[in-house]
C-alpha cells in the first residue's frame, strides 16, 4: 500500500510537470490576492498539519496588494512550501507564513523549525529528482519534484524561490513576486 501511494505521488508530480510545458503559453493570469490565497492553502493544510500536531499561522502585511498570476497555479506552488514545511517539521514548532510587501512586490514566507537542510545540499535542493540526506535518516520520503516545480511556477509569474536553511534550525522558503496591475 505505501509502495502504491508513493508511485501515486510520483505520477502526480510527473504529470504536473508535463503540464507545467503544455500550459505555459495557456498560463490564466488575473490580479490575485497572495494573502486571500495564502489563507486558502493554510486553511486546507491544517488539517494535515494537525494530524501531525503542529500549528500553521499566518501573518498578512500584505492586505488588498495583488500580483498578476494563474491563482490555481500559485495555489500549488504554495501548498508545495507548506508541505514541505509540514514534512520536515516536529510537533510543537508551528509552520508560519507570512506575506508581507517587499522593495517591488509582495514576498510570501513559508519558515519552518524542522530538520533544515545542510549546506552543502542547499544548491541541489532545485534539481529534479534530488532527495537530501534527511529522506535516508527517515524523514518524510518525497519524489524530489516538488521544489523544481513550484520554482518553475513562480517564474512563469515573474518572480523567485529561494530556500534559507540552517540544519537542525529550520527552512524559510521566499517567493517574491512583482506587484500586480492593480496594486
Amino acid at each position: 500500500a505505501e509502495q502504491a501511494r508513493d508511485m501515486g505521488h510520483l505520477v502526480d508530480d510527473l504529470m504536473a510537470v508535463a503540464r507545467s510545458d503544455r500550459e505555459e503559453a495557456d498560463l490564466k493570469l488575473e490580479d490575485v490576492s497572495p494573502a486571500a490565497l495564502a489563507e486558502d492553502v493554510v486553511r486546507d493544510a491544517r488539517r494535515l498539519g494537525g494530524q501531525r500536531g503542529i500549528e500553521l499561522a499566518v501573518t498578512d502585511d500584505a492586505s488588498g496588494l495583488r500580483v498578476q498570476a494563474d491563482p490555481g497555479r500559485l495555489r500549488q506552488a504554495l501548498m508545495i512550501l507548506v508541505d514541505n514545511a509540514l514534512k520536515y517539521s516536529a510537533a510543537p514548532h508551528p509552520v508560519n507564513v507570512d506575506v508581507r510587501r517587499a522593495d517591488d512586490g509582495i514576498e510570501i514566507r513559508v519558515t519552518d523549525r524542522g530538520i533544515g537542510i545542510p549546506a552543502d545540499e542547499l544548491p541541489l535542493v532545485f534539481e529534479p529528482f534530488y532527495r537530501g540526506r534527511a529522506v535516508h535518516r527517515g524523514a518524510a520520503a518525497g519524489t524530489g519534484l516538488g521544489l523544481p516545480i513550484a520554482r518553475r511556477t513562480i517564474e512563469q509569474f515573474g518572480g523567485t524561490l529561494s530556500i534559507d536553511s540552517v540544519e537542525g534550525a529550520g527552512t524559510t522558503a521566499r517567493v517574491r513576486l512583482p506587484l500586480g496591475s492593480h496594486a
